[in-house]
């Protein structure tokens, strides 16, 4: 009877999201990446408002001129860590790594998404900067590591 009972307790719990379904939520949830590059005077971290996509690709607005913009022009792999929530039992992250660029051509949705984010007021100006130098980048993770405790407390799950 116990076991039973046991078994029908937990073929009636709700499934778990797979890990790119939580990853993607994170993403959404979240305002701001966590840039770590390297370049010649060493390591440099810098904080962006980000959107992203499907691919789990994130995009920013940074000037070229920024140290980071500068060390992602050199073509090395840069990191991004990312929090939605860091209370330990509910904790939610991304630890990932991968490739960023500078891009000319930005899909519609993105600027939209982008736009919605930030405010469509502080959206404005930021069209006006981007002919004062700001320029848009796009992240492509080659590892992300998963962080979401109400499924996995402290295991990190591999998506990526």
């Amino acid at each position: 009877f116990r076991c039973l009972f046991i078994s029908s307790i937990v073929s009636s719990a709700v499934p778990m999201p797979d890990t790119r379904t939580l990853t993607l939520e994170i993403l959404k949830d979240s305002y701001l990446a966590n840039l770590a590059t390297n370049d010649a005077e060493g390591p440099w971290a810098a904080a962006v408002t980000f959107v992203s996509d499907d691919d789990m690709n994130i995009y920013w607005l940074s000037q070229a001129a920024a140290r980071h913009s500068q060390a992602i022009e050199k073509g090395n792999p840069i990191a991004v860590a990312i929090t939605a929530a860091w209370e330990s039992s509910s904790e939610r992250a991304l630890q990932m790594s991968g490739r960023a660029e500078q891009i000319a051509d930005v899909p519609e949705h993105i600027v939209e998404a982008y736009a919605e984010k930030r405010g469509r007021e502080r959206h404005e100006q930021l069209q006006k900067s981007l002919e004062r130098g700001t320029v848009w980048y796009r992240f492509t993770p080659e590892r992300i590591e998963l962080i979401y405790g109400k499924y996995f407390g402290y295991n990190r799950q591999r998506v990526l």
